[in-house]
This record gives C-alpha cells, sequence and structure tokens, in this order.
C-alpha cells in the first residue's frame, strides 16, 4: 500500500524594492501634479464663467390658466416645453391652478 502525504509549498515573500525619488524626480512629481489640479481648476471654471453680455429676452405674454388645463396642454398650444414654462415662469413644479397667470413665448 502506498501513502501519499500532501504538504503546504513554501515560496519565500521578497520585500518590495523601496523606491527613492530624487531631488529632480519629486520636482517632476510635484510640476505634472499642479498642471493636472490647474488644468481641472480651469476647465470647471470655464464652465461657470459668464458674459457681460444680458442676453436676449424671450419675448412673452401672458396666459391665464383655465379650468382644467395642465402645464403640458399649455406648452403643446404655445409650442414649447413644459420645462421651458416651468424655467420662465419660475416654478418649483408643473402643478398649475386655475386663474393664475402664466408668462408664455411668443414667436416675436
Amino acid at each position: 500500500m502506498s501513502s501519499l502525504s500532501i504538504a503546504p509549498s513554501f515560496v519565500p515573500v521578497r520585500p518590495a524594492p523601496q523606491v527613492r525619488l530624487t531631488r529632480r524626480g519629486r520636482l517632476v512629481v510635484f510640476v505634472t501634479s499642479l498642471l493636472i489640479v490647474l488644468t481641472a481648476a480651469f476647465v470647471l471654471a470655464a464652465g461657470a464663467m459668464g458674459t457681460d453680455h444680458a442676453g436676449t429676452p424671450t419675448p412673452t405674454a401672458t396666459w391665464v390658466v383655465g379650468d382644467g388645463e395642465t402645464l403640458g396642454g399649455i406648452a403643446r398650444q404655445v409650442g414649447s416645453s413644459v420645462l421651458e414654462l416651468e424655467q420662465l415662469n419660475r416654478l418649483s413644479s408643473a402643478e398649475i391652478m386655475a386663474g393664475q397667470k402664466l408668462r408664455v413665448p411668443t414667436a416675436g
């Protein structure tokens, strides 16, 4: 009869070599990091910049909401979107009430 013995194999683990940066290497890492941060800041700031121009105002008319009218229905009638009407009238939702006055864009 034969016997089989299983023993875990032992593999010595070598410690990772230490990386030491020279003065020049530290300077390269610093300048590269600085460029990355400045580029990210510039890209983020470019999207938030305003201009000196006020822009062209949207010509509007006044719409009095009737019974049973919805913002979606009004938007379809004036050729606009619900989102545009919400922004134009500073509404927090699409909920409107009969008798409420809304500004709607006109084609003028």
